[in-house]
């Protein structure tokens, strides 16, 4: 008996590193600290959460484990640097000129104008979210200047999350159909390398791993999706 026993968990074992893409505890181990940083901030976190994104079961669990590979890499020091030093720039002359993340959900300016641009362009989008194309002042300098309070807000940051969810399902209507995993992963990638990139180059950048350092950067890393969808299998219903 015990020799049959073996290799039928060895079986059971290569089989389970096949369908998890042999990833178990490895995102834990190679991302650690910061990868239970970001667990903790998000049970800091979950009543608001729960809050804003009430009775949306499914976009909830989606939504938080795209950002969360974001949250595992953010860092306050390099953030407040960052806002402070180039934000004047990104007020006077634009995204054009200057471009960078901020918040936990690492958003950058040009992430947020691409967002009003689209909302702007679609009726039904414009209706549901109205606040966000909404600025008390046009002006160039004073409405850039009102994107970074923004920006820095948890919740504007989380309500601008819902609107690119709304605008990716809108524009790639196949994933209605497509299961819960399948949408964490592309969602992921169009937010990380952009939601307004086809189906094509989404799911060519499913693959690519350049997490958490970015493209070109030497040394071991990641599927920014594969991070995200390690997590909504692993810990996002220990917390929600």
């Amino acid at each position: 008996m015990k020799s049959k026993q073996k290799p039928m968990k060895l079986l059971v074992l290569l089989i389970f590193s096949l369908f998890t893409g042999g990833t178990a505890l490895k995102y834990e181990h190679e991302l650690s600290p910061d990868y239970n940083r970001g667990l903790k901030y998000l049970h800091e976190h979950k009543n608001q959460f729960d809050r804003k994104l009430k009775n949306n079961g499914e976009k909830k669990a989606i939504l938080i484990s795209v950002v969360f590979p974001e949250i595992v890499r953010y860092s306050l020091i390099r953030d407040l640097l960052e806002t402070k030093s180039l934000e004047i720039g990104y007020v006077s002359k634009g995204s054009d000129f200057v471009d960078f993340s901020i918040g936990h959900f690492q958003m950058k300016p040009s992430f947020l104008e691409s967002i009003e641009h689209v909302i702007r362009s679609s009726g039904e989008l414009s209706a549901e979210y109205q606040e966000i194309i909404n600025y008390p002042n046009t002006n160039k300098r004073a409405l850039r200047k009102s994107r970074i309070n923004r920006l820095k807000s948890f919740e504007w940051q989380l309500r601008y999350l819902e609107a690119f969810y709304a605008i990716t399902l809108k524009c790639h209507p196949f994933l209605q159909n497509k299961s819960v995993q399948y949408k964490v992963r592309y969602v992921a990638t169009a937010y990380n390398h952009g939601f307004l990139s086809d189906k094509q180059e989404i799911e060519h950048w499913m693959e690519q791993k350049n997490y958490p350092w970015g493209t070109g950067v030497k040394g071991e890393q990641y599927a920014y999706s594969r991070v995200a969808r390690y997590f909504y299998n692993n810990h996002y219903h220990e917390i929600f």
